[in-house]
């Protein structure tokens, strides 16, 4: 098996499952055609399925197959893909230089995975905040919500394309047997693993997956990176201490904006309570601690606020773009509020984690700059995105976007 051009690590030894436990290979491959039966395969047999397999075979070819086109684009544009933020997890980053890669692919004469050394695992619903920008797939709080509402416009968006969307979202938490096995297989029993990746829902809330992990082997959480991404409404000193030592924990705390920016996009927060626990947290210096942002039309402007609380308080940032729903991407932000926030971007990026950083598969500077430039305004999306907002806040005791944001409702 010769070594290839667009080799990616990810099809070979990583697993990602959905909230509702179908299986990717990473999170921004597209939709396969085994995916959606995938729920009851174990990791392993996924990455050997035919799907997969193929997938190897193309990339060994040097071929760039579309499922993959999210990295294909990022390395056209000189910007580190994930293939290659992946790649140098396993190598330790040795570009040009022969690795254990070498020697295990060296004799290899089949497409078969045989050891699972990277997980990325959502860890269901169940989650403590409502936001603005989730459904019921994500957030059992939402589930809660949208179930008294099932007759609303943003409701049927989604039981209209998928009648058992309810029963689906319902079966998500981090209880469900499924979910308890995999956990099981991939974390408890994998000898292997050297990068661990949390996201929910809110993964603090499983307290199960806290005790298993502080419970491992301390010969294999010496050798394991571990990636948290976090909501912050859990203290997260207390968990860092039961954890113990792994060979490096990375935490991302999930935020909007500062204060009442942050508690009207993620009901349920309240961000006297996260500004303690991620401070906290620096003060101990228990681990690298950063702050994830998502780039939307509801918490926007309250962005230069946000870097500036992140140089106060020397944090660094990584930043992801809503696409979906249309109504809260940048789509729906007025040309003359997207020009003003790239002004406000363009001197702050030596705050910024560019490279090597894969919760959320941020995006780099560069990468943010281009997406938000290349994005075309749609007056449709932002009609439809002040009435989302007038329902999302109707039945919800949160401070109201037009008094946060009146700039928004002046356009």
């Amino acid at each position: 098996m010769k070594k290839s051009k667009t080799f990616c690590v990810a099809p070979w030894f990583q697993i990602r499952n959905q909230n509702n436990m179908s299986k990717k290979v990473c999170c921004v491959i597209k939709k396969l055609p085994l995916d959606k039966d995938s729920k009851n395969l174990t990791a392993l047999e996924y990455l050997n399925s035919k799907d997969i397999v193929d997938l190897k075979k193309q990339l060994e070819e040097d071929k760039m197959p579309s499922a993959c086109d999210a990295c294909w684009q990022d390395e056209k544009n000189n910007i580190k893909s994930l293939r290659q933020q992946l790649n140098g997890i396993l190598t330790a980053g040795k570009t040009g230089q022969r690795t254990w890669l070498d020697s295990y692919f060296k004799n290899k004469q089949d497409y078969n995975s045989d050891m699972i050394l990277m997980a990325d695992i959502k860890m269901g619903n169940t989650c403590n905040h409502a936001c603005v920008m989730c459904n019921p797939q994500d957030s059992s709080l939402i589930y809660s919500d949208w179930i008294k509402r099932k007759d609303s416009l943003f409701v049927k968006e989604y039981t209209e394309k998928d009648t058992n969307y309810f029963d689906t979202a319902k079966f998500n938490g981090y209880k469900n047997k499924k979910y308890k096995e995999y956990i099981q297989s991939v974390i408890t029993d994998n000898k292997h693993l050297k990068y661990l990746k949390l996201l929910g829902g809110e993964p603090f809330l499983d307290n199960e997956l806290i005790t298993a992990l502080e419970n491992l082997d301390p010969v294999i959480k010496k050798k394991l990176k571990l990636s948290l991404v976090t909501n912050g409404s859990v203290d997260i000193v207390s968990v860092l201490k039961r954890l113990g030592t792994f060979d490096h924990i990375q935490i991302s705390v999930s935020v909007e904006g500062i204060g009442e920016v942050h508690e009207f996009a993620r009901a349920g927060s309240v961000w006297k309570v996260l500004e303690k626990n991620i401070l906290s947290t620096i003060d101990k210096n228990l681990c690298d601690i950063s702050i994830h942002h998502s780039f939307q039309t509801a918490t926007v402007l309250g962005f230069t606020d946000l870097i500036n609380w992140c140089k106060k308080h020397s944090i660094k940032l990584t930043c992801g773009v809503v696409n979906d729903p249309g109504y809260l991407s940048i789509k729906s932000l007025p040309i003359i509020l997207k020009n003003k926030i790239i002004k406000q971007i363009i001197p702050n990026q030596a705050y910024f984690i560019n490279e090597d950083n894969v919760e959320n598969h941020t995006l780099s500077y560069d990468n943010l700059l281009l997406k938000i430039k290349d994005t075309e305004y749609d007056s449709l999306l932002n009609k439809k995105f002040f009435e989302y907002i007038e329902w999302y806040q109707s039945n919800k005791n949160i401070p109201k976007l037009q008094s946060i944001f009146p700039e928004l409702y002046n356009q």
